[in-house]
């Protein structure tokens, strides 16, 4: 294999072998630490504009299937790992390494990820160059210098839909109640989820007027998940604000911080940010502890006298705002997704309720 290098914007390197296409890529240096569905990661739309550090030592043994893609692409525009293997299982349809070369994604293997893990927790996740071309590595340093902040860039307006659309394409409408779903990086996994509950989806862009949505006579409205910040995503905190109140709203991820963007909460850049399968949050209703999956590097806040806001779930590690709810206007939002069977999640059934007006 040829050489790579991981050159992070603080002067931290990184040496390991090439895979996936032969270039370079820049981007916002971030890790995951789940242990398994590397291919729901790859393809999940809030890895957009992001170099993907995985900390499980071994990637790629179940290769890459037609099923598990929570989109019909991947998003992540590098990949940084420990040990690239061969797959053995029965669902594969072609290998990690051939997906990321058809795909034109560059890669780095064999790499010391734990050195790059604790790097990134002591120092912070930030832009960064992975590279197999012959540069100097002070010219790679400059060019992650160079990059502009990931918060400063609308990573939704490159993910997003650019049409209207029924869920699941192709099927005639069906559910007992209709959601709109604004996308700004929607997991297929979650209009899964709402199909599950008895939903008929449609799918509408980012940038759709509240307007345009309430002309297409839905129950209820659905904020999607996504890459970046969302005080980028230009008028779409405006349109949750003109929605709220008026039909029951439901964001998640990203969807979740645009909600408090428009319930006049704040949004903070998180040092290293929430990724993987296994980050615990509390209940604050119940006490609960829950597993969950996250993929955000924005955290929200609610601002003392805010009194139309409540916390209903915070982290367990660092106590941070993990969901909120306006009961009195139907609105709710996580910042995570839930795990094992998500429609039968609270999050999911207090909106359908909402929406459809009966208990599921």
């Amino acid at each position: 294999m040829k050489k790579a290098v991981l050159v992070l914007a603080d002067g931290a390197i990184f040496h390991g072998s090439s895979f996936g296409v032969q270039g370079e890529v820049v981007g916002e240096v971030v890790f995951n630490t789940s242990m398994f569905g590397y291919q729901e990661l790859i393809t999940n739309p809030s890895f957009a504009g992001q170099i993907l550090v995985f900390t499980y030592p071994h990637i790629g043994s179940v290769g890459m299937n037609n099923e598990d893609g929570e989109s019909d692409k991947p998003h992540a525009i590098g990949l940084a790992l420990s040990e690239l293997t061969q797959p053995s299982n029965w669902r594969a349809k072609e290998s990690l390494e051939s997906y990321v070369e058809r795909w034109g994604i560059a890669g780095v293997c064999e790499l010391d990820t734990r050195r790059v893990l604790n790097h990134l927790r002591k120092h912070g996740c930030q832009p960064g160059v992975l590279s197999s071309e012959p540069m100097s590595t002070r010219a790679l340093i400059d060019r992650a210098r160079w990059t502009k902040p990931y918060e400063d860039v609308d990573l939704v307006a490159t993910v997003t839909t650019d049409r209207v659309y029924a869920y699941p394409e192709g099927e005639a409408k069906q559910g007992s109640w209709h959601v709109v779903v604004m996308d700004f990086g929607i997991c297929r996994s979650v209009l899964n989820t709402l199909v599950a509950l008895g939903a008929r989806v449609s799918v509408v862009p980012a940038s759709t007027t509240a307007e345009a949505i309430m002309g297409m006579n839905p129950q209820g409205v659905f904020l999607s998940n996504g890459p970046g910040s969302p005080t980028m995503v230009a008028g779409a905190s405006q349109t949750v604000a003109s929605l709220l109140g008026k039909i029951p709203l439901a964001g998640m991820g990203l969807g979740y911080q645009m909600l408090g963007l428009a319930a006049g909460l704040k949004v903070v850049k998180m040092k290293m940010g929430h990724r993987g399968g296994n980050h615990a949050v509390r209940s604050l209703e119940s006490g609960q502890i829950e597993m969950t999956g996250q993929h955000h590097g924005f955290v929200m806040e609610i601002p003392k006298g805010n009194k139309d806001v409540e916390a209903s779930y915070r982290h367990v590690n660092d106590g941070s705002l993990e969901g909120i709810g306006l009961p009195g206007l139907k609105a709710a939002g996580i910042q995570f997704q839930p795990l094992g069977a998500a429609h039968l999640h609270s999050f999911y059934q207090t909106f359908a309720r909402w929406a459809d007006n009966r208990f599921v």
